[in-house]
């Protein structure tokens, strides 16, 4: 079954999904992720930022583990037409994610602690940064494509739109 979403509400800036079969799907699967599968992920090498390794690979869903080095960034990118869940295991990173809203994007940013998610419906963006050393586990369905994929020359404008929104209402003064 791929992931559908259903309803949005907003909860301060961050957009999220309730109701939403994918999500809960999705948290099923992280559920299911043993202590025991996290402890010997790769380590980080001197030159990488971050390293990964995939847990659970099937058409309707992948699950996989990431070990991040404190300042590392992911590009900034999407996961195809998949709908993704990801939850801090250990340590702390901020997330800048840009979620469909109509046929635009809405921007945030937050930081995420042990034990916080973050879900991403289908046509997300985001990027990740390590504020210290960390582990995440992440859910996609269906299977993406391209886990990381980049971005068009069109949703790069909806994101430069998104950014300057979020800048005009954050810095905007009162009348």
């Amino acid at each position: 079954m791929a992931c559908v979403p259903t309803t949005l509400s907003l909860n301060g800036n961050v957009p999220f999904f309730l109701g939403d079969t994918c999500l809960s799907i999705l948290k099923d699967a992280l559920a299911r992720i043993g202590y025991d599968q996290l402890v010997d992920l790769p380590k980080v090498a001197d030159f990488e930022g971050y390293t990964k390794r995939t847990l659970v690979d099937t058409p309707a869903l992948v699950v996989s583990a990431a070990r991040w080095r404190a300042g590392a960034c992911s590009p900034l990118h999407g996961h195809s037409d998949s709908a993704g869940l990801y939850r801090v295991v250990t340590g702390a990173l901020e997330e800048q994610r840009f979620v469909p809203v109509n046929a635009e994007l809405k921007f945030s940013i937050g930081k995420l602690a042990a034990g916080d998610e973050s879900y991403l419906p289908s046509g997300s963006f985001h990027q990740l940064r390590a504020i210290e050393d960390s582990v995440t586990i992440h859910a996609y369905s269906p299977r993406p494509v391209d886990s990381v994929s980049g971005i068009s020359d069109e949703d790069q404008l909806r994101i430069d739109r998104a950014r300057a929104e979020f800048t005009a209402n954050r810095f905007e003064q009162p009348a």
